[in-house]
């Protein structure tokens, strides 16, 4: 029965840590990167942009485990705004902060017949990454480092099949992008943009659920985005393709370790975002927009929709 349970908590619980935690989300966070269009004063030494992203969330699985007879269908719907305050400093540094407030609720049919919800914080995201500039400014090369906070760390039994919102992992991981300004006008831009991350989770004990003397290593996330973005004037829309690989995730029990195989999810998005002098009623620069992501993985028959809001402000 332990073995059984280890295996269901692979296949479930890990596997939720970028899909359910907004934060680590890649599509949202290019929503968060195309603030940084807006008109930037020379004169001034620092600005910020205040993100704020209304959002809902929605996943179906089948939660089929080799050794329990029937499938549970998980239906997850999570709702709330993700937050994001980034730093633009001098020769092209910036940093970020990343947070989210949500309300999580997942339904699990038989034999299960589960219930868990939870509204809270999400996990405190850390970026600090700088840019360089190739091709008489056409090209552009990213490259930034990141760490995962868990504001939430305990566990219950509520989080059997999926944690509710937050990861309660620590995580550490960098990544970076290369982009190409194939048109470069005043009223008219297209950039192609290759992107990629890297996220390692760092082990620890799961108790209720698991024994005192047992660990779970979550392992790692790896993202790659492929995309264009589009510039008409004051309009930005962007669409891309995202495969994320789950590595190295295992149950670590005194007398054994117990793993599941990489898996991959693949997802497309696109985000549209409107850039004005003046927000309505805030005298000051910045960009209303609205996104949009479909994800699907063969594990589970997974299938993912997603959809936001945007409203960007430069300070």
């Amino acid at each position: 029965m332990k073995k059984v349970l280890c295996a269901l908590l692979i296949c479930s619980v890990i596997y939720n840590i970028d899909s359910t935690t907004l934060v680590y989300n890649m599509k949202i966070r290019r929503a968060f990167a195309a603030g940084s269009l807006l008109h930037i004063n020379k004169n001034r030494r620092f600005m910020w942009l205040l993100t704020a992203l209304p959002i809902y969330y929605h996943r179906t699985r089948n939660l089929s485990i080799q050794q329990l007879p029937n499938t549970i269908h998980e239906n997850t719907r999570s709702g709330g705004s993700i937050f994001n305050t980034r730093l633009l400093a001098p020769y092209h540094w910036w940093a970020e902060l990343t947070i989210g407030l949500e309300r999580q609720t997942s339904q699990y049919g038989a034999p299960s017949n589960a219930h868990a919800s939870r509204t809270g914080f999400d996990d405190i995201v850390i970026s600090i990454g700088k840019n360089f500039f190739f091709a008489q400014n056409n090209g552009q090369v990213v490259v930034y480092g990141l760490a995962g906070f868990p504001t939430h760390r305990g566990v219950s039994q509520a989080d059997q099949f999926d944690t509710q919102v937050g990861t309660r992992f620590f995580g550490l991981g960098g990544g970076g992008e290369i982009s190409y300004s194939f048109i470069k006008q005043a009223k008219q831009a297209l950039i192609g943009v290759l992107e990629t991350r890297f996220v390692h989770f760092f082990n620890r004990h799961w108790s209720p659920i698991l024994p005192c003397d047992a660990r779970i290593q979550p392992g790692n996330i790896t993202d790659l985005v492929l995309l264009l973005q589009y510039r008409r004037k004051k309009n930005v829309i962007e669409v891309g393709y995202n495969p994320t690989f789950f590595t190295n995730q295992a149950v670590l029990l005194p007398a054994q370790t117990i793993k599941t195989d990489t898996f991959v999810r693949n997802s497309v998005y696109a985000n549209y975002l409107h850039l004005l002098e003046q927000l309505p009623l805030i005298k000051m620069p910045g960009g209303l927009g609205a996104g949009i992501n479909l994800g699907r993985a063969n594990r589970f028959d997974t299938k993912i929709f997603a959809c936001w809001l945007n409203l960007t402000m430069l300070v």
